[in-house]
């Protein structure tokens, strides 16, 4: 019963869109996290960072990136003639919102920076006259200002999610398999089946699926309530439900035994789906 209560649990937890974006279960929340496991993650980023430079954003160039003094330095080229002041103005009134762009807009790595607790600078150099002004950023003012930061991202993340066709959501999340989920269960594929959005789950432990099923057959409708409530929770189950009720589609889960045929399925129809309300 307690491994049931454990398979259960990671049903209910399954996040497709916020596996996919970050935003939701399997990723890090960095709050906790040590000052050396973030900057640990922080000097990984800046090496990855790196490898895309130097990027043209128009009014500069972005040059390169380091980790030194306790400080991140992102090195800004300014080619334009007598834009460095004006620039300059504009990235220190804006230099949180900054963060985003320069965490490549995720949530994991603008936590992970806070809880590293290392300065930011952004260094701009005018190419003609080689003046330089840096815009700093203390540590301290990101970790006051990280939840707000966080909440831009999720909202922005959200918009581009809703604009997606279903199709591109799925080939998203397809990207990332097959997903670990823990207690032996694996999800290896997402796909659409006719009306209804399919994901199916290895099982290692043959008695699990079995246990599934039993309780489906004594409680259904009680699961269902149970998965529709968790979703309702969730961010990126949310913007997905709206994706399927959009298309008059529903959604499956399969657990599959890999130790034998025994599989067991909690279908959500788009009838099902129409009866709920996503705010």
């Amino acid at each position: 019963m307690k491994k049931i209560i454990a398979t259960l649990s990671i049903v209910l937890g399954i996040s497709l869109i916020g596996a996919m974006t970050g935003t939701g279960a399997g990723f890090s929340t960095a709050y906790g996290q040590t000052v050396a496991d973030g900057r640990g993650y922080m000097e990984g980023f800046i090496f990855g960072f790196n490898e895309g430079l130097p990027q043209d954003l128009m009014i500069f160039t972005l040059r390169s990136a380091e980790i030194k003094d306790n400080t991140v330095r992102f090195f800004m080229d300014v080619s334009i003639q007598d834009v460095l002041n004006d620039l300059y103005d504009a990235l220190t009134e804006s230099k949180i919102k900054l963060l985003a762009m320069l965490c490549g807009g995720q949530v994991q790595s603008c936590k992970m920076l806070a809880a590293s607790e290392l300065d930011v600078e952004y260094v701009l150099t005018d190419t003609n006259t080689k003046e330089t002004k840096t815009v700093v950023v203390k540590a301290a003012e990101i970790k006051e200002n990280i939840d707000n930061l966080i909440e831009d991202i999720k909202n922005i993340q959200q918009s581009e999610l809703e604009s997606l066709p279903l199709e591109d959501l799925v080939a998203g999340i397809k990207e990332d398999l097959p997903s670990d989920l823990g207690e032996g269960m694996t999800l290896v594929d997402v796909r659409i089946e006719k009306d209804i959005l399919v994901c199916y789950t290895d099982v290692d432990d043959d008695e699990v699926v079995k246990e599934m099923n039993d309780i489906m057959n004594e409680g259904e409708a009680l699961i269902k309530l149970m998965l529709m409530q968790t979703f309702m929770r969730d961010d990126g189950m949310k913007v997905l439900i709206k994706a399927l009720k959009s298309n008059n589609m529903g959604i499956a889960y399969v657990l599959k035994s890999t130790k034998s045929d025994e599989k067991c399925e909690i279908v959500f129809t788009p009838e099902d789906l129409k009866e709920e309300e996503v705010k």
